[in-house]
């Protein structure tokens, strides 16, 4: 059989598909597993709200790597139906890749549904911080967190500022950085 230049394109449509689907599948696992990540989020209880987007899309992107699969041997085999059976699988991954999507920017976005939820989780923490060790541990990690977090944005600020002064000294000015 004598391949068209349809055929080749679709061929690297799917090749693209399957390359994007496996990258998606793969964020989302990191996400999953990430253990500094995942370990907030048990100890927030919230697995119920956070992991149901990735796993959306972990299925939106299993379903588009097997579509990619039944597209290439469709296109090579030159098969109506399969190409039919693509199609429509297709359609299907991008209508939950979108759900998950809508879903995950939803539930890990300032002011997204899970904020006030989290809001008042964190004050529930803070009330039985003094009698309940579990809450206290969590308070302590998120602060020992954000104060390792704030003391990292000083230095680099501080280094930024000693960098400055020291220019200005010789009359110098620092290049700005491209980003």
């Amino acid at each position: 059989m004598r391949k068209t230049t349809l055929g080749y394109a679709l061929h690297a449509l799917m090749v693209l598909s399957a390359f994007l689907a496996v990258a998606v599948m793969g964020l989302c696992l990191w996400l999953r597993y990430e253990w500094d990540f995942k370990h907030y989020v048990y100890e927030l209880e919230a697995q119920k709200v956070m992991w149901t987007g990735p796993y959306i899309l972990i299925t939106s992107s299993s379903l588009a790597m097997a579509t990619s699969a039944v597209g290439v041997w469709a296109t090579a085999a030159e098969h109506c139906r399969l190409l039919l059976l693509f199609a429509l699988g297709s359609g299907i991954s991008v209508i939950l890749g979108l759900a998950g999507i809508s879903y995950t920017l939803n539930h890990g976005i300032y002011h997204s549904d899970l904020f006030p939820w989290l809001e008042q989780r964190f004050w529930d923490l803070f009330h039985e911080m003094d009698y309940n060790e579990r809450s206290a541990r969590i308070i302590r990690i998120i602060q020992e967190d954000v104060i390792i977090e704030l003391q990292t944005k000083i230095i680099q600020s501080n280094v930024h500022r000693d960098l400055d002064s020291m220019l200005w000294t010789f009359g110098l000015e620092r290049l700005p950085v491209v980003q």
